[in-house]
């Protein structure tokens, strides 16, 4: 079994999985700078713990502009909403940085698990939808999709929870 972590932040989701006992190996995909560093530094011991280049995972494949939150974990490819910012007042942006952007589909060949036993789990706020269009073959043949969903619009353009729970239902998921 492999684990594919996309929008990995700074490891929370695989060290989780570590602390959880989980052996195999993950595969993180992380657009920020600073995050990035830091997943290098908490995987260098891990062998089974890979760290792609700084990427986002998404729809195309080419460059944007991400925009970074105060808080690390809000920050979005997409514009933040007035209500998550009034929520969550360390969620607002505070720079952005020019980032690579790469489809799923054209990157995770590179790893290898095309017949191997994999499982993506996707944390991108707002993003997902953009990401699932980058990914129909990655995703075919996944076991398993872990995603975070919002209830409310957080991200300009993002689709809800129901949306996105029939995209993934269209691709012969079912919610467990």
């Amino acid at each position: 079994q492999v684990v594919v972590d996309i929008g990995a932040n700074q490891g929370q989701f695989a060290k989780g999985l570590r602390k959880a006992g989980y052996l195999g190996e993950i595969i993180s995909f992380e657009p920020l700078m600073d995050a990035h560093k830091v997943l290098l530094e908490e995987s260098r011991h891990d062998n089974n713990w890979h760290i792609h280049e700084r990427i986002a995972i998404g729809e195309f494949n080419g460059t944007a502009e991400i925009n970074v939150s105060k808080n690390s974990v809000s920050s979005s490819l997409l514009s933040i909403k007035d209500l998550h910012v009034e929520a969550a007042p360390n969620s607002d942006y505070c720079r952005t940085e020019s980032i690579s952007v790469t489809k799923l589909d054209d990157v995770l060949h590179q790893y290898q698990v095309a017949a191997q036993n994999y499982f993506i789990k996707i944390d991108v706020q707002g993003y997902e939808k953009n990401v699932l269009a980058g990914a129909i073959n990655s995703v075919a043949h996944a076991s398993g999709i872990h995603c975070e969903l919002s209830l409310v619009e957080l991200y300009e353009g993002e689709e809800l929870w129901q949306e996105m729970l029939n995209k993934f239902s269209d691709l012969g998921y079912e919610l467990w």
